[in-house]
């Protein structure tokens, strides 16, 4: 025979095992949204996300020079790597102008550009331009996008796990020098 309990009584039953199983987990495993695509970390803060990992202190500078077709990137005023990049083609340029690293995605799809493949894409500025990984590397050293700037897959996989490391609000993005052919 079965017996059949009361509603009220079936709801406590669900409800405080999944209240008491909520507050024995910390706030920041409880939040499902993710730092890549927020922009919104802070110093010192713990990147929202599958990892519980500090940020690092202190600044990353990506120096792009236009007329070299080369980026550096600096942490800390230090020079860490130099790489080749590809910038956009003569009616395609990017722009110039220093900014501050504004979100990023592991993998992006340019719904401008029929979902060509972005990844590792850090954004500098809200219309889109980003710095990101490309997988035409033949063209690196010489214009060739739309706009981004575009580096080696390898580079960019690097970039932006230091970039996720020391928050994007840490990372100024400098673009200057004439495209080639402009």
């Amino acid at each position: 025979m079965c017996k059949f309990l009361p509603f009220s009584h079936f709801y406590g039953l669900v409800i405080v095992p999944v209240l008491a199983m909520m507050l024995a987990l910390p706030a920041s495993a409880q939040n499902n949204s993710s730092s890549e695509t927020q922009g919104s970390e802070t110093q010192g803060s713990e990147t929202q996300g599958t990892k519980s990992e500090p940020q690092g202190t202190g600044a990353i500078l990506i120096n792009i020079d236009k007329s070299k077709q080369r980026m550096t990137v600096s942490l800390d005023g230090v020079k860490k790597y130099v790489w080749p990049v590809s910038t956009g083609q003569a009616r395609y340029s990017t722009p110039s102008g220093t900014y501050t690293a504004t979100s990023m995605n592991e993998i992006w799809y340019s719904k401008e550009w029929d979902n060509a493949p972005m990844p590792h894409s850090i954004f500098f500025r809200k219309d889109g331009y980003a710095i990101h990984g490309t997988y035409e590397a033949k063209n690196l050293g010489r214009p060739a996008s739309h706009g981004c700037v575009r580096i080696s897959r390898e580079n960019a996989a690097t970039l932006y796990a230091l970039v996720k490391k020391v928050g994007l609000k840490n990372t100024e993005v400098l673009l200057a020098g004439v495209t080639p052919g402009e």
